[in-house]
């Protein structure tokens, strides 16, 4: 191995765990990557003539204006130059600052050009986000959330900023420059519906960790105390994430029908081959693996000298 190659093991062994190398930021330079391969491959908008028919995916080259374009190639530029830089307080905010600008940025012209679509081809037609788009979006927040983790924010500015981008957010929904979007199309057509199914939702989910927190904490429990039941409690809980949420719909219509026939106090509280039950117990289960999994992996993550100082107090 020559000299420089030493020097450069001894670079990025001196770099501190989950910190960018001396010599630049690799995850940043990995993300500009991404985008980059988004821009140019992947349609950044999808455009149909109707909500019916499939749309045709357009890329960031042909969707958005030449000025737009030069400036998100400018950004992705730049936030290429801020990875090849040494890392540093003045390198994350040039990188957040950017990140945030092109995570906008990629909004306004979503939003620009289905408005440009519904002039030019009328009301009928439907523009939605395309791979590209969601790339370059997700990149940018990652992007973002990491330059700003690196300049330690603290316990109150943290929090707060992730209160300024939801609030930017919503500001940018609420000003009505997405409204000629599929999506928002759609929302505002069953927009007395969109809050009750959320609330429905939610109640859904609700019920769901309600029995599989402390059914999967058991499990979990019960593999950690009894490790020759482990295989068994976690084959049966991964098979039971491989089975698809259709079919595992359609296994419990044959149980919840003939429970509830057999006793009619559950048929009278809703309970029935389809419906809210066996929407509950289907996400239940699904939950169950993680939740076990998360118990046995907080138990073993306890040092050993912490078990043993317990012990040694009287502890069990």
């Amino acid at each position: 191995m020559s000299t420089l190659d030493g020097l450069d093991a001894v670079d990025d062994e001196a770099a501190p765990a989950g910190r960018p190398s001396p010599r630049g930021n690799r995850l940043l330079a990995v993300l500009v990557m991404a985008m980059a391969a988004a821009t140019a491959f992947a349609g950044f908008v999808t455009i149909a003539p109707n909500r019916i028919l499939s749309g045709r995916a357009v890329a960031a080259v042909d969707a958005l204006p030449g000025a737009e374009f030069a400036i998100l190639v400018l950004i992705l530029a730049g936030l290429g130059a801020t990875a090849l830089i040494r890392p540093g307080r003045g390198a994350d905010l040039i990188a957040a600052a950017l990140a945030g600008l092109l995570f906008f940025g990629l909004l306004f012209a979503a939003g620009d050009i289905a408005t440009g679509v519904l002039a030019e081809r009328g009301t009928a037609a439907r523009t939605s986000f395309g791979a590209g788009f969601w790339i370059l979006a997700a990149a940018a927040l990652l992007v973002l959330i990491d330059a700003v983790a690196r300049l330690r924010p603290g316990p109150v500015l943290g929090p707060l900023g992730v209160v300024v981008l939801l609030g930017l957010i919503w500001a940018v929904v609420a000003s009505g420059r997405l409204d000629d979007l599929s999506l928002m199309r759609e929302y505002m057509a069953r927009r007395d519906r969109f809050g009750v199914e959320i609330l429905r939702h939610l109640q859904l989910v609700a019920l769901a960790l309600a029995i599989a927190l402390p059914s999967g904490a058991a499990l979990g429990l019960w593999a950690r105390a009894r490790r020759g039941t482990a295989p068994l409690i976690f084959g049966v809980l991964n098979l039971l994430q491989t089975v698809p949420s259709i079919a595992l719909f359609a296994l419990l219509i044959g149980p919840l029908t003939s429970l509830a026939t057999a006793v009619p106090a559950l048929k009278a509280a809703g309970v029935s081959g389809i419906g809210v039950a066996q929407a509950v117990i289907a996400l239940a289960l699904y939950a169950l693996l993680p939740t076990a999994r998360g118990v046995v992996a907080g138990f073993a993550s306890v040092p050993e000298a912490a078990i043993e100082a317990a012990r040694g107090m009287g502890l069990s």
